[in-house]
C-alpha cells in the first residue's frame, strides 16, 4: 500500500499530540510544569544523542539563570 502525503497542518497536529501525550504520563508520574524545560522531537532520529542531551541541559540552565 503506498503512502499518502501528509499535509503540514496534520503533521503539526499529530506532534502536538505526541507532546500532550508526553506531558500528560510526566504529569502522572508526578513531574510538575516548573520541573520540565524543554519537550521536542529529534531530527529523525531514534537515539538520543548525547548533542540533543547537553542541549536540553543548556535550555534548562539559561531559564532559571
Amino acid at each position: 500500500m503506498e503512502k499518502q502525503p501528509v499535509s503540514p497542518e496534520m503533521q503539526q497536529h499529530g506532534e502536538e499530540a505526541v507532546v500532550a501525550a508526553i506531558i500528560a504520563a510526566l504529569a502522572a508520574q508526578g513531574y510538575n510544569q516548573s520541573q520540565i524545560s524543554l519537550i521536542r522531537r529529534l531530527d529523525q532520529s531514534p537515539i538520543w544523542s548525547q548533542t540533543a542531551r547537553m542541549e536540553g541541559i543548556h535550555a534548562r540552565s539559561s531559564r532559571y539563570s
